[in-house]
């Protein structure tokens, strides 16, 4: 919507300047700066708007301009969060990685004391009765 009303709203504006300059067509003296002639007013007057319309579109490319650098430094700042987040899911898949082997470490030793204390307990019982059954 905004596209499209601002060139209308600017033909409208350049209607009115364009309908004032010819309804004072009179000639008047000029002078700037040292500087003097004798013009027609409608010369002035599209001058003056020609003029604040190259103001005008200096200060809004100067504004483009500067919201084009802050688009490529917060893009450029993006890229390098979303590369930093990247390599920290790889660091947390590689830790993950490390704790589930340690893990299944765990397991396989606990396993193994569990197994040997088995053993150990059975292997006992047994030669202790041995001794006793042979001197009895």
């Amino acid at each position: 919507m905004r596209s499209t009303l601002a060139p209308i709203l600017m033909l409208l504006i350049a209607a009115v300047i364009a309908v004032f300059a010819g309804q004072n067509a009179h000639v008047v003296d000029v002078r700037f700066l040292g500087w003097g002639a004798e013009t027609s007013l409608v010369v002035v007057i599209v001058f003056a708007a020609a003029a604040g319309g190259i103001l005008v579109g200096i200060a809004s490319l100067w504004r483009q301009l500067q919201a084009g650098l802050h688009t490529r430094e917060v893009s450029s700042r993006l890229n390098r969060l979303e590369k930093e987040r990247d390599e920290l899911i790889a660091e947390r898949e590689g830790l993950r990685e490390q704790v589930d082997t340690l893990q299944h470490a765990v397991k396989e030793m606990s396993s193994r004391e569990s197994g040997q204390t088995t053993d150990q307990t059975s292997t006992r019982p047994e030669a202790e009765e041995k001794p006793s059954s042979s001197g009895a």
